[in-house]
């Protein structure tokens, strides 16, 4: 679900999204993530999902054209019912397929970032506090030439927001003008 949700905002957002999804059963070989195999302690699912026309006809094109452009891949055996559209009848299709073809999608994409571990929330929050990116504007004036994406004046980023006790201290990656819960 996390890799489909993920291409998903990336067809609905082109250009305007940074996505990572976790999973502790992918490991990395060379520069792409792929699945661990038995040996590496991953027994992969081969059981087979219907997925009605309704929902796979409301896939984005990239993905119905991976997951379905091999025929041999999926079969047609249901009869059309009325959940179907456009007479199209439902398919069924192994869950390793579709696995194996949406993370093949979400590696070829630089707005989605594959980490081939199980999240931890300590860790991924200490990540996040360390590239939020806290600003000082010294009696809440701003550096020239530094803008916000509304265009207002951003303040000039310090390495420490601690420089000015009377200063407003906002976060670069929230845009907070409170204190960041982040850091």
């Amino acid at each position: 679900m996390g890799l489909a949700f993920a291409l998903a905002l990336d067809e609905m957002l082109p250009g305007r999204t940074a996505i990572t999804v976790y999973d502790g059963r992918w490991t990395r070989k060379g520069p792409s993530v792929v699945w661990k195999d038995e040996t590496q302690g991953n027994f992969r699912r081969q059981q087979v999902v219907t997925v009605q026309s309704r929902q796979y006809l409301a896939l984005p094109e990239e993905v119905l054209d991976a997951l379905f452009d091999d025929a041999g891949a999926y079969s047609e055996m249901w009869p059309v019912g009325p959940d179907s559209v456009d007479g199209r009848p439902p398919r069924n299709i192994r869950i390793a397929h579709i696995e194996d073809r949406l993370l093949d999608l979400a590696n070829r994409k630089s707005s989605i970032r594959l980490v081939p571990k199980r999240f931890d929330v300590a860790e991924e929050q200490n990540r996040v506090t360390q590239e939020h990116v806290l600003v000082v504007a010294e009696g809440g004036r701003s550096a020239p030439g530094s803008t916000t994406p509304t265009g207002s004046a951003r303040p000039t980023p310090r390495s420490t927001p601690s420089t000015a006790s009377t200063s407003r201290t906002s976060c670069w990656g929230c845009a907070s003008s409170r204190s960041c819960r982040t850091r």
